[in-house]
């Protein structure tokens, strides 16, 4: 079971785990793995789970009895903070290893290019599976908004999202088109269209349609934001956020929508140049067969490469889990 194996290699020695996936916990404990606590989030009392998990700690008695505050730890800017692992459908999932250094310019430069602020309410529809979620969390924190977790939801009915962003003033969130989509589909089914003025809905996985952009902005005032990036790259590297002041009074409505699915901004601390393997320093995490291809470089790269595992390579997505150990070299900051 590939999550086993996930959860063995990142020697992960506490994990959450939702009421709803006990079962699932419970299986990986019959695997052997080597996690010591298990922290259940629900809103019952502990009295009332039926677990066969070891170690067992509620979340909510766990906050409870945390102390207020502590002694802030000195950290190793290049130690690895949290992974990203593959689903494995070619062989064992391999993982990405981010650092704190890599995570913290990344979320200045996400709360600069989203304009975020303490007057916000973020919701994180995006799994932290998927790219950790792209930094919102982070984001999230560090402008002091408010979060809203919408819990699960399935394609087949997003009906829970648009209904979260109405009830919590939701001016901040992130999705894939394949989830907008069907927003944006439910948002015309009903009577009163929602004021979403205030919005920036960061998309990513695939490029979203000039109809969907459009949608949005015509039904509710929101704003699509095209955001590009690796699992890699920590993971943002381009967000095409806005144009500048001197272009609004001077273009036609077409082209402005030309230039929002067109325009680029780089994060901070990337930067980018055309890739030849003819040149000295050609980037060896680019196949030699891509001519011309975009190097991403920066302080917002996923840095880490693990030397001691063949399996510990930079690859894309899948779980994410929290390393017990620091990194060791950090090869591209």
């Amino acid at each position: 079971m590939d999550l086993a194996y996930v959860t063995d290699h990142a020697e992960a020695s506490i994990v959450l785990v939702d009421e709803s996936l006990l079962p699932v916990a419970e299986a990986l404990v019959e695997q052997g793995v080597g996690v010591k606590t298990w922290v259940v989030m629900t809103d019952k009392p502990l009295s009332e789970i039926s677990t066969t998990l070891p170690g067992v700690v509620h979340w909510e008695d766990a906050l409870t009895a945390a102390e207020s505050t502590f002694d802030w730890p000195m950290i190793d800017e290049t130690s690895a903070y949290s992974a990203c692992y593959t689903t494995g459908t070619t062989g064992r999932p391999k993982g990405v290893y981010y650092s704190h250094r890599g995570i913290y310019l990344h979320t200045l430069a996400e709360a600069a290019q989203l304009k975020m602020g303490d007057d916000d309410t973020v919701m994180v529809i995006t799994p932290m599976f998927h790219g950790q979620g792209w930094g919102l969390p982070q984001s999230a924190i560090y402008s002091a908004a408010k979060v809203v977790l919408p819990g699960r939801y399935t394609a087949e009915d997003t009906s829970v999202l648009v209904d979260a962003m109405i009830s919590e003033s939701v001016t901040v969130a992130n999705g894939a088109p394949a989830i907008f989509e069907p927003m944006l589909d439910y948002i015309r089914t009903l009577k009163t269209r929602p004021d979403f003025s205030r919005a920036r809905l960061l998309s990513g996985a695939t490029e979203p349609s000039l109809t969907l952009m459009r949608g949005f902005h015509d039904l509710t005032g929101a704003d699509i934001i095209h955001a590009y990036g690796a699992t890699e790259t920590t993971p943002l590297v381009t967000v095409n956020a806005g144009l500048k002041h001197t272009l609004r009074d001077v273009l036609s409505e077409k082209e402005k929508w030309d230039l929002k699915r067109a325009r680029v901004c780089w994060s901070t601390g990337s930067t980018s140049r055309s890739s030849d393997r003819t040149e000295p320093n050609y980037p060896t995490t680019v196949s030699p067969r891509a001519r011309c291809s975009c190097a991403a470089r920066g302080s917002s790269s996923a840095t880490t490469r693990w030397k001691t595992k063949a399996a510990r390579s930079p690859m894309g997505g899948g779980a994410a889990a929290m390393p017990a150990r620091s990194a060791p070299t950090a090869t591209s900051s």
